[in-house]
C-alpha cells in the first residue's frame, strides 16, 4: 500500500537477552523489581500493540509512537506477595506502597480515599489491581536501547494483573521518540523498518521471550491515515539471544 510518496513502515519490537545492563538517561518505563524470579528463570510471552504511529522524521531518522507492551509469565508466589503487601498497607503496618498494581489505582494515595476499609467493594474484587499493592512481586527489568526522547508530561498507564492460579500479566503504554536506521534506495516506494529495541539485563531471570499477539491499531478508533505520508503494514516481535562476547565481537574489530 502506498500513501503519498512513501510506502508503509514496519514497526518492529526487538527484545534481547544480555548479561550487561544498559542505562537510559531517564527512568525507563519498564523498570522491574524484586531481584531474581522466585522459581528460577521464566518464559515471558510478549504482545506488542501499536496505539498510534505519531510521526516519522525521515530527515533525522527518528520516529514517535505510542506502543502498548504486554508481558505475561508464571509465578506461583505473586498472589501471596501482592496480598501480603496490600494487607500490610491496609492495616497500617506498611507506611507506603511503592508499586501500585495499576497506574489508575488508589492504594498509594492517603488512606482517606477509602483505604483500608474499601467500603462498597464487591465480593471477589478485594484485590483488584486498582486497589492493591504489588510491592515484592517480581517484574522483569527492560531497558530501551534506541530511545531518543521520553516526552515530558507523557501519560504512561500500566496495570499488573495477578491471578491466584499462579500467573502475572503486566502491560504498559510507552510514548517515546526513537532513532533507527532507514534506507531510501527505493524512494519513493521505500519501505522502512522502524525498530523499538529493548535489552534485558540477565538470562538468569528470563528463559526466553515468546512472541504473542500484535496489532497495528489499538484502542483509539477512527478512519483515515494515522500519520501523513505513511501507513503501517505490520508489526512483529523478534526475540534475540546473545552473549556479551558475541555482541562485542560483532561491533568491535
Amino acid at each position: 500500500m502506498v500513501m503519498m510518496t512513501k510506502k508503509a513502515c514496519l514497526v518492529l519490537l526487538t527484545l534481547a537477552l544480555a548479561m550487561c545492563q544498559v542505562r537510559s538517561q531517564m527512568k525507563p518505563p519498564l523498570g522491574g523489581q524484586a531481584g531474581f524470579p522466585p522459581n528460577g528463570p521464566v518464559t515471558v510471552h510478549v504482545s506488542s500493540l501499536l496505539e498510534r504511529l505519531l510521526a516519522v522524521d525521515d530527515q533525522n531518522y527518528r520516529f514517535e509512537c505510542i506502543l502498548y507492551v504486554y508481558f505475561s509469565w508464571p509465578d506461583s508466589t505473586a498472589w501471596s506477595r501482592m496480598k501480603e503487601s496490600t494487607d500490610a498497607f491496609r492495616n497500617g503496618s506498611k507506611e507506603t506502597c511503592n508499586r501500585n498494581c495499576a497506574s489508575h489505582g488508589e492504594v498509594g494515595i492517603p488512606r482517606t480515599y477509602g483505604i483500608p476499609s474499601f467500603p462498597g467493594v464487591p465480593k471477589g474484587l478485594e484485590y483488584a489491581p486498582e486497589i492493591s499493592c504489588c510491592d515484592g512481586v517480581w517484574l522483569p527489568s527492560l531497558t530501551q536501547l534506541n530511545v531518543y526522547e521520553l516526552p515530558e508530561g507523557r501519560l504512561q498507564p500500566y496495570e499488573i494483573r495477578i491471578s491466584d492460579s499462579g500467573s502475572v500479566a503486566w502491560w504498559t503504554a510507552i510514548h517515546a521518540t526513537y532513532f533507527t536506521p532507514m534506507n531510501f534506495q527505493r524512494f519513493p516506494l521505500d519501505e522502512q523498518k522502524l525498530v523499538v529495541q529493548f535489552s534485558f539485563t540477565s538470562p538468569l531471570m528470563v528463559k526466553e521471550f515468546v512472541p504473542s499477539t500484535t496489532a497495528t491499531r489499538f484502542l483509539v478508533r477512527g478512519e483515515g491515515d494515522v500519520v501523513s505520508g505513511w501507513a503501517v503494514d505490520s508489526i512483529g516481535v523478534e526475540p534475540r539471544n546473545f552473549s556479551v562476547r558475541s555482541e562485542i565481537a560483532h561491533w568491535v574489530d
